[in-house]
């Protein structure tokens, strides 16, 4: 076993986030309903450096832009969700909307409308509550919740829901997930991975993002959903679009505000949509004004695209809509000219999968690891990898947080190791704690083999095993799978 290590990545982000925490209610009416900002936190750069961009491919490029797209209109949409006093907007938008939205399309089903029929969505506290330190005014950063996805996947609201994330509920915020089987529905549900979109400073430059939009950058019949981070500390969102014009009635920011980073998800946009008359004509247009040869984002008069926010939909916009002109697009967003998108995965079944019960009062202490040597004489993982569920967080809880007693999780080994030559499989707990010993068990361990139609099981000798103070504990099963059929001896 290696004596202490330096926090990984991932941790150390969520730690520095929440020493750093800039949530505030921007709503002006101070008998109102919280509307959240400072929710939404810039990706670490370490990490934004490993995110691809997208190019725009040739079959999308081939297919003319329609001039008005609304995929909120479609049934693969959920309802909004309102995060009231929460900071929970970067997963509203990354696991309710965006993913929601993305899983509903590919697989051809209708949301569920969130009150009576949970079908079809993705609570945004599953990822949120891994992330928040146990504390609901807690900011997470973007792209946080999709990386949870691509690891471990989420499970159903259906499968989700507990008394627990009830809004009555004071432990609402600290809820984890319990059972095996529970996590290994979620790894149904899982995204291959996410893009940033960019653009520049001219009105062409947005087409990329319209694209995928309005046609999934493949041509498609119907498009995606992509999240852009705000300032929404003083911004304007009273203005409406004028009597007698496209979408008259509807409103619209018409300034961002200096402060107060937070997530919005594009669900669409309308060209016709008339903002701001820059020369005082009266006239709306997207024009060369100052005459260098480029209509820039700058000189838009018309245009703007659809977003869905996560405050209440009964005060806020249009039913929690509001359009945001291309003229905004220029600069002024918190993250400027970038959004993000996620592309979902069929589901599949996992190939191996760790079922592990911890029982620890101080979650934030430990993280979970999997790893593998490739014989059994091998006393030590070759490589060994984190789980973005479990890293150190959770704030000083019980393993459950709203509930006592261990945690049964299941976790995704074929996520990480899907074709090395496998012989020995390792589950490991770290602990970081250099005060008062905590004690805590490893209950038991298995692994468990879901290839070839089959489902086999193979369980650690070793149960209720303590876990080592400020070091790994390290169990492990041999497991040299024979493929069935193969009766070779060599």
């Amino acid at each position: 076993m290696k004596n202490k290590k330096v926090y990984n990545l991932f941790a150390c982000a969520i730690f520095a986030m929440h020493l750093s925490a800039q949530v505030v209610n921007v709503n002006p009416d101070p008998n109102g309903e919280p509307f959240i900002g400072g929710d939404g936190i810039i990706t670490p750069p370490e990490i934004e450096a490993t995110v691809p961009f997208m190019a725009l491919r040739p079959e999308s490029a081939a297919a003319e832009l329609p001039t008005v797209v609304d995929n909120s209109q479609l049934i693969y949409m959920p309802p909004v969700f309102n995060q009231r006093n929460s900071g929970s907007c970067v997963q509203v938008a990354e696991l309710w909307y965006s993913f929601g939205y993305e899983v509903n399309r590919l697989r051809g089903v209708q949301a569920g409308n969130g009150i009576d029929d949970l079908t079809n969505l993705y609570h945004p506290f599953y990822s949120y509550n891994f992330l928040n330190g146990g504390n609901g005014q807690s900011e997470t950063f973007y792209k946080s919740g999709f990386m949870i996805l691509k690891d471990n996947g989420c499970p159903s609201y259906e499968v989700y829901v507990d008394p627990a994330i009830d809004w009555s509920n004071p432990s609402k915020y600290l809820y984890w997930m319990n059972s095996y089987n529970n996590y290994l529905s979620g790894m149904q549900n899982k995204i291959s991975g996410y893009e940033n979109i960019t653009w520049g400073n001219s009105y062409e430059s947005i087409g990329l993002l319209k694209h995928w939009i309005a046609d999934h950058n493949l041509g498609e019949d119907n498009g995606g959903l992509a999240i852009i981070s705000v300032y929404v500390n003083g911004w304007t969102i009273h203005n409406t679009f004028p009597p007698g014009t496209s979408e008259a009635g509807k409103h619209y920011v018409s300034q961002w505000g200096s402060s107060g980073g937070h997530a919005l998800t594009i669900v669409g946009y309308n060209d016709e949509v008339e903002c701001f008359d820059i020369n005082g004509d009266g006239v709306f247009t997207n024009e060369d004004f100052d005459n260098n040869g480029v209509i820039e984002l700058s000189e838009c008069e018309k245009g703007a695209f659809k977003v869905v926010n996560s405050w209440n939909p009964n005060t806020f916009g249009d039913a929690g809509y509001i359009y945001i002109p291309y003229k905004l697009m220029a600069s002024g967003l918190q993250i400027n000219k970038r959004a993000y998108i996620c592309h979902v995965q069929n589901a599949q079944e996992p190939s191996l999968t760790i079922k592990a019960s911890v029982e620890y009062p101080e979650r934030n202490k430990l993280g979970f690891k999997v790893g593998y040597a490739q014989n059994a004489n091998q006393t030590e993982p070759i490589n060994s990898t984190f789980y973005k569920s479990f890293k150190y967080q959770g704030g000083a809880n019980q393993m459950r947080g709203a509930y006592s007693g261990p945690i049964e999780v299941g976790l995704d080994f074929g996520h990480w190791y899907q074709n090395e030559d496998v012989g020995k499989i390792f589950f490991i707990v770290d602990e970081n704690e250099n005060g008062i010993p905590t004690n805590g068990l490893i209950k038991n361990f298995s692994i468990i083999d879901h290839r070839w139609g089959e489902e086999f099981e193979l369980a650690c000798a070793e149960i209720d095993v303590p876990i080592a103070n400020n070091t790994q504990t390290t169990l492990s099963v041999d497991y040299d799978l024979i493929v069935p059929g193969d009766n070779s001896p060599y």
